[in-house]
């Protein structure tokens, strides 16, 4: 789904600047959402979860601010 999605958002970006404001932002922490562990079947390590959660929490701030 985060491909699709990151493709819809980077095709409209006008759109969505203004939630997201930083596009390469947006791209590298749906990427990282993407590559997550354990759709990949590779090992979990601390270093994967907290980049993984820093990027969730970075759409989360974003998306919280519409409400």
């Amino acid at each position: 789904m985060w491909p699709e999605l990151t493709s819809l958002l980077s095709k409209n970006w006008p759109v969505f600047e203004a939630i997201f404001g930083n596009k390469k932002a947006m791209e590298t922490n749906s990427e990282l959402i993407n590559d997550r562990p354990d759709a990949h079947t590779k090992e979990w390590d601390e270093a994967d979860f907290a980049l993984y959660r820093r990027s969730l929490t970075w759409f989360e701030e974003r998306v919280a601010k519409l409400q």
